[in-house]
């Protein structure tokens, strides 16, 4: 009896398969297919590259716009890397987006950002100086270098004078040029006067060529009043034509 029960379940089972089988081939295979009807991939709407000026010596924090559009959902949710308002660091960074619709089917793309260092350092304005000559030729100076700074550099670029502290300046007038450049290339320049006085003294003072100074009057060019002058010295030149020679006292 039960042999009997078992061959008909097996036959109500084979002939409740085939019918499905039957009905299976028999539907439209756009009924097996997705439910949704959207077989087309999202669309990505990204920005083109962004350049921004660096802020720090980390770069700079950029927000970014980008949307999804699909037949359904509509919009599509959207994920990018690195995120809107991340710290992008100085030079190329290539941001990664991808959108994936109700289908299934993902869009991937990207765009970069560039944050860049255009600006010049900033360097501190010196003082002119002026100064006396310590010598007949000028003087010895030294002087504080100026200082400069960078906001996208971490260390301070370093300034270079020319003529350099410690050299020697002539009397008058010398500009000192300063410059300084930072890691991207980027340089500013300033400048500072040296003036250098020379005061003559008695003792740097040449003296004439033409000078006579005696220091003793031989007896025979004594007078009463004192020393004969030079044109009544037996070994000064003639004079001319018109002007004696002085007499004697």
């Amino acid at each position: 009896m039960q042999t009997m029960l078992t061959k008909a379940c097996l036959r109500r089972l084979h002939t409740t398969l085939s019918m499905m089988i039957v009905l299976m081939l028999a539907l439209p295979w756009s009924a097996f297919a997705n439910t949704t009807g959207d077989n087309s991939p999202p669309v990505l709407t990204l920005p083109g590259t962004i350049a921004v000026e660096a802020t720090s010596s980390s770069g700079a924090t950029v927000s970014y716009a980008v949307t999804g559009s699909d037949a359904n959902p509509v919009n599509p949710t959207v994920t990018c890397t690195p995120l809107s308002g991340s710290t992008f660091p100085l030079g190329n960074t290539v941001v990664n987006c991808s959108a994936t619709g109700a289908s299934g089917i993902t869009t991937h793309a990207g765009f970069t950002v560039r944050v860049q260092d255009t600006r010049p350092p900033v360097i501190s304005a010196p003082t002119d100086i002026t100064l006396e000559a310590t010598g007949p030729t000028g003087a010895q100076v030294t002087y504080t270098r100026p200082t400069a700074s960078d906001v996208a550099s971490s260390d301070n670029p370093t300034v270079t004078c020319t003529p350099a502290s410690g050299s020697a300046f002539p009397i008058g007038t010398t500009v000192v040029n300063c410059s300084a450049a930072d890691a991207a290339g980027n340089s500013a320049s300033v400048t500072f006067s040296v003036t250098v006085v020379g005061t003559l003294s008695p003792s740097l003072t040449p003296r004439p060529t033409n000078s006579f100074r005696r220091t003793t009057c031989p007896a025979r060019l004594r007078w009463a009043s004192g020393c004969a002058p030079d044109s009544a010295r037996p070994d000064s030149p003639p004079l001319a034509a018109g002007h004696p020679r002085p007499p004697a006292p």
